[in-house]
Order: C-alpha cells, then structure tokens, then sequence
C-alpha cells in the first residue's frame, strides 16, 4: 500500500489513512497515484502558465486530485532558540506569501481543466473527524459508497491513526 513518488513523509501516510482496507482502519479506496501528470485546459494553462503540472494524490479516471499543504513549507517555522532579524522575518513572510498565491493559482488551474480538487492541511488530516468528512466526499465522487462506521473500524482506525503519528499517545 505504500504508493511510489511520495514527495514527502505526509504524502506517504494520506494514501494509507485513505486507501488501507477498513479492517486495517482505512477507508478503503481505490489506491491514487502520487504527483501523477495532470493534463491542463487551456483555461488552466493560462493561468498556471505551464501545459500541466503534478497533483498531490490523483485518480485520473474520477479527475480527482488532493492537494497537500504543509504548515512546514507555508507557513512559518523556527527552531526553538533562534532568532531572526526584522529582514528575515520579512523574507520569510514574502515566500509564504508567494507559496500561498502559487497554491491558490493551481487550485484554479485544476478547477478550471474540470478536476475536483480537495485541499488538504495538517490540522484537516490530524482531526479525524475533519478528516473523514474529507474522505467520504472523495468516496462520493468516486462513486463509493462508505459503510457506517462501527465501534470495531473506529478502534482500528484510531490505531492506524496513532501508528501513522496522527492519534494520541
């Protein structure tokens, strides 16, 4: 179950939170494939300005596609104990900026080529609930319907979530 080209540990996981058999705690979807070719309109190639570009997690089929976010790569981190200078804190916001429209430009641009595209952050994936109404909307557009969840997939679940570092100790 572990999908190749994973650009990063996160990218690695989702696929198991998602594509894992439900008596393994995932939902069981069809696996998708990681930072696949999208094929642009020419809609969307104008206004990403490229032919295509590689989703996050794809079912090419369905024209379905998640989109990562990471805090670490848009947002602002330090290390405990640094210090930045006035300069630092502004460059730093600048790239965050500048990630921020990027992201925004190729959620258009995927919309735009007729692609249901499903953002994801850090604190949708470490909220299970967030999570799985995330799930269950990708479920729909793949034409799968989800079983009601019992007592017995929760327990599983809650343990893959923890093994993948997203549950509590």
């Amino acid at each position: 179950f572990v999908a190749p080209y994973a650009a990063s540990p996160m990218e690695a996981k989702i696929p198991l939170l998602l594509c894992f058999p439900r008596r393994w705690g995932g939902y069981g979807l069809p696996l998708a494939s990681l930072n696949a070719p999208i094929k642009l309109s020419s809609q969307g190639e104008v206004l990403m300005g490229l032919p295509s570009l590689a989703g996050d997690l794809v079912w090419p089929q369905h024209h379905v596609s998640i989109e990562y976010n990471s805090t670490a790569a848009h947002g602002i981190s330090m290390q405990r104990g640094t210090w930045m200078t006035h300069d630092d804190v502004q460059r730093t916001m600048r790239e965050a900026e500048r990630r921020r429209k990027r992201d925004e430009t190729r959620l258009s641009a995927l919309s735009a080529s007729g692609w249901q595209v499903y953002p994801l952050v850090d604190t949708t994936i470490y909220d299970r609930d967030s999570f799985d109404a995330v799930a269950r909307a990708i479920a729909r557009k793949l034409g799968r319907k989800l079983k009601q969840d019992t007592a017995e997939f929760l327990t599983h679940q809650m343990r893959l979530r923890k093994e993948l570092g997203f549950g509590r100790s």
